[in-house]
Parts: C-alpha cells; sequence; structure tokens
C-alpha cells in the first residue's frame, strides 16, 4: 500500500525468496521526480540489529525536507527487513543474505522502478549491523558500486576472531554468532565477512574501483563501536584507501543525533554521484608548494666554489 508523503512516496514490497525466510518485507522510498524520471540511482539501505523497526521513518526524516529544499539528488531507497541476519550468508547455508541482497533484490528493484543500473549509480547505506553490511558488500566487490556510508557499523577492532575481547562482543552473545559463523566458530569464515580483514586482502580492488567511501561513529556509544571505527580508518589510511571519516562528538548509538548524520550520509552519497570537477585553486596551490620546495632544496645545497 502507497502513503504519499509531500511530494515523495512510500510504499512496502512483499519479496519471496528460496534464500531467505520468506515473505521479505521491504520498505521503498521514491524520490518527488520519480513518476516522470528514468534511471534514477538506487540507494540499497540496511538495518541495524533491531529488526528495522523504524528505520524507514528516520530516512524519510532525514532527506524528505533536503528534497524539499533541492538539496539532495533524487535517489530510489530500498530498506529490506531480515531480523538479525548480519546481512551475511550464513555459514551453514540455511540463510544467504547477502546472496539475496545481489541477486534478487537488487536487479528486482531496477526493473520494478526503472532505476539505473550502472554500478557507480548504485549506492550503499548501512546503520549499525546494517554498516557492517553496506562495508561488507562494498568491500567484496567494490567495482558493483559506487559508493558507501555506514553508521557506527558494528566492526570489531580486530583482524583475526582469535583478536576480539569479550568486552568488544558483549553485547554480541556466542550463541547468535554461531548461527552465522558456525559452531563452533569458522575462524576462517568470520573473518572473510568482516570489513578489516576483507579490505587488507581486497586493498588493491578497492583502490582501483574509484568506490567513494565514508563511515562514522559517535565518540559516546553506548556500544563502544568507536574503536572499531577508529580502527578500521587507521587500517584503510595504511593500506592507502581513501574515505572520509567522522568521530561524531557527543553521539551515542541511538538518539536524536541519527536523524541528523543520516542527511549527512545522504549528502556524501549524492555528492559521490557527480564527477569531481578540475579545481583551479587546489592545482594552483600544488604547483606554488612545488615552486617552494624547489627553492628551498636550492637554498639547503651546499654552494659550489
Amino acid at each position: 500500500m502507497a502513503e504519499v508523503l509531500g511530494s515523495a512516496r512510500r510504499l512496502t514490497l512483499s519479496i519471496e525468496s528460496e534464500l531467505v525466510p520468506s515473505p521479505v518485507s521491504c520498505d521503498v522510498l521514491l524520490p518527488p521526480s520519480h513518476h516522470t524520471a528514468a534511471g534514477l540511482p538506487l540507494v540499497l539501505a540496511l538495518h541495524g540489529g533491531d529488526g528495522g523497526i523504524g528505520f524507514i521513518d528516520i530516512i524519510e526524516a532525514a532527506i524528505g525536507p533536503l528534497w524539499a529544499q533541492g538539496a539532495l539528488r533524487d535517489l530510489i531507497v530500498l530498506a529490506p527487513s531480515s531480523g538479525r541476519s548480519f546481512w551475511v550468508d550464513w555459514r551453514d547455508g540455511s540463510q544467504r543474505w547477502e546472496t539475496w541482497l545481489r541477486r534478487e533484490l537488487l536487479p528486482r528493484a531496477r526493473s520494478e522502478f526503472d532505476a539505473a543500473t550502472a554500478p557507480e549509480s548504485t549506492l550503499l547505506f548501512g546503520l549499525s549491523m546494517g554498516g557492517l553490511g553496506a562495508l561488507r558488500l562494498a568491500f567484496k566487490t567494490p567495482e558493483q558500486f559506487g559508493a558507501v556510508a555506514a553508521m557506527e557499523p558494528g566492526i570489531e577492532p580486530a583482524l583475526a576472531w582469535e583478536e576480539i575481547t569479550e568486552e568488544h562482543r558483549a553485547y554480541r552473545p556466542l550463541s547468535l554468532l554461531t548461527q552465522f559463523f558456525g559452531d563452533p566458530i569458522d575462524t576462517g569464515y568470520w573473518a572473510a565477512n568482516q570489513p578489516p580483514a576483507i579490505a587488507v586482502a581486497n586493498a588493491a580492488a578497492i583502490r582501483d574501483s574509484g568506490v567513494q567511501i565514508r563511515f562514522e561513529c559517535g565518540d559516546e556509544d553506548s556500544l563502544r563501536l568507536y574503536e572499531g571505527a577508529e580502527f578500521l580508518h587507521r587500517l584503510l589510511q595504511d593500506l592507502g584507501v581513501l574515505h572520509d571519516y567522522h568521530l561524531v562528538r557527543g553521539a551515542d548509538h541511538v538518539g536524536p543525533s541519527l536523524i541528523r548524520r543520516t542527511a549527512e550520509s545522504f549528502g556524501f552519497l549524492s555528492w559521490a554521484l557527480d564527477a569531481p570537477t578540475p579545481d583551479q585553486q587546489r592545482d594552483d596551490l600544488l604547483a606554488n608548494l612545488e615552486a617552494l620546495r624547489d627553492l628551498l632544496q636550492q637554498a639547503r645545497s651546499p654552494s659550489r666554489p
């Protein structure tokens, strides 16, 4: 059933699949121009571990005013519901959420809403567990996406399962994790699905793809997810992977800051859709700095007799 929200429109799909428990509910937010414009960019928005309750409301509250002001590109937003699935293919094969997103949901949405099919027009957004899922998708196959924006992603500050402390996964009981990664935990499978470890293994492809990356976390996050975000930030720096990273002062894992932060994340996705334009001021600055370095080098060189 469709609901009119000003000049935007919201509807819910019920999707059958053999890959995941069905039917899957998927909220869709259509922008003002949907009826008159074909080939709009598509945003796959992944909710957190609360099962997605209120997730589409946060997104609509964040980007609706931006659309009304003409301050955000028109985008089609897909927000499927998966429970506490980790957005991952489970080790035992019983649920294959990552495969479902790639193989079934995105192709159906592109066809049903006449959306853009190019990788650069396919974008990812995720919150908490969804931030983990969005980064996983982007890092595994960066050539398939134009940009990813992850808020407070649920990642640990570790490259291997053995490095995780009890404090780091206090909010995730072992009984939950064994559903996804095997019982006992298949440590290789765990690493193959964690963004920091994926980034190390796939750094060259991520750099070469040009995928735009943004992630953030509140510095008062009750789950201490700022530790994982900071770890990933420093790791990507060492790997030479360009990205935006923000530690949001005074922000927790929940609360009113989420709407503002969601608006900023979608602003990044909108920016990523536009090809970079020449920056003459930057070019002039670099030229002047190079000339200055030459002068300093000449001044430091010993004079010849």
